[in-house]
């Protein structure tokens, strides 16, 4: 399994590539440095950091964790260069999902933040701040996994 990270010197990059190897080492699964691509949160760079290792005929993960949306059209950009069939031949997941995602015959799978609670607590913080109560750590727990058709069942 091979990750698309974001920029890794911001905290939501860091924090999700750092659950990403938690998820690995719970199930007792490698980490794999060659399948890490830094794709910087944006679309073409994720395509670039992909389509280098795959114009080599390097070795590619059969699955792929993108850490946002945005890579995730990247990402779909460069199998499409290299006919690689979703979910046959890789798998991908993303954070956040695609734009239109029900008009195309392979659905993302997809992780979906509550933009609501996380404007809530924003507020909250904000407000906190305002009252010179110091800094509030903000933590939005609430998700939701959308069920696409993009992982290969073993």
């Amino acid at each position: 399994i091979g990750i698309l990270t974001g920029t890794l010197n911001t905290s939501t990059g860091l924090e999700r590539f750092n659950g990403f190897k938690s998820a690995l080492s719970n199930y007792n699964l490698p980490f794999n440095k060659e399948w890490q691509f830094n794709g910087e949160f944006i679309e073409e760079k994720a395509f670039s950091a992909i389509d280098e290792r795959l114009s080599n005929g390097q070795s590619f993960p059969t699955a792929l964790v993108s850490c946002n949306n945005v890579m995730t059209k990247g990402a779909l950009r460069v199998f499409d260069k290299y006919d690689l069939r979703i979910p046959e031949e890789i798998s991908i997941v993303s954070y956040g999902a695609l734009a239109n995602n029900n008009l195309f015959q392979v659905k993302i799978t997809s992780l979906e933040q509550d933009i609501l609670s996380m404007g809530r607590a924003i507020a909250v913080s904000l407000l906190d701040q305002m009252e010179n109560q110091g800094l509030v750590p903000v933590e939005v727990n609430d998700s939701i996994i959308i069920e696409g058709n993009s992982i290969k069942g073993l």
